[in-house]
């Protein structure tokens, strides 16, 4: 099977990340590349599993939540590892690779980042998902009302917390 995905540099991940308004911490702070938005998101989304929905459900959920943009940046938390890019017709491979990588997420240093290509989403899959659910990060409503569709659609158990002003 032929692969398009690609990788990028750190230079031009930094690039994305400040364009998109999205902070990466400092390595004094010890916490690996924590993203966030320099502004509070104006919605965050956690989508809730069984613990039997891992990993069935929580693949067929990835599928409609990645069709919201046309590709993915995939960025460890830790480590030197490499920034991939998944255009939309990698999508199911990106999912394969990140339900394989459950098993591995036993702290910090095991977490990914997904942020699509607009830069008005992030996602954050980590060691908590199983317990804490699947935090999508949204800086733009609109963004969050075509994933809130999305997710409704599937018939998702979710949360949606609105930015306090």
């Amino acid at each position: 099977m032929i692969t398009f995905m690609s990788e990028i540099n750190q230079e031009q991940l930094r690039k994305i990340l400040a364009e998109a308004g999205i902070s990466i911490a400092g390595s004094e702070l010890d916490t690996g590349n924590e993203l966030s938005y320099r502004n509070d998101p104006e919605r965050i989304i956690v989508v809730y599993f069984d613990e039997s929905d891992i990993p069935d459900e929580l693949g067929k959920t990835l599928e409609p939540i990645f069709s919201v943009e046309p590709c993915w940046i995939l960025v460890p938390r830790e480590g030197s590892g490499s920034v991939s890019v998944y255009e939309q017709q990698e999508t199911p491979g990106l999912i394969k690779r990140l339900i394989a990588h459950l098993p591995k997420m036993k702290h910090v240093g095991e977490d990914l980042y997904l942020i699509g290509k607009s830069g008005k989403v992030f996602i954050s899959f980590d060691h908590h998902l199983p317990e804490e659910g699947l935090g999508i990060f949204l800086s733009d409503v609109e963004m969050a009302g075509a994933m809130l569709n999305v997710l409704n659609e599937i018939g998702a158990e979710l949360e949606l917390f609105a930015k306090k002003d």
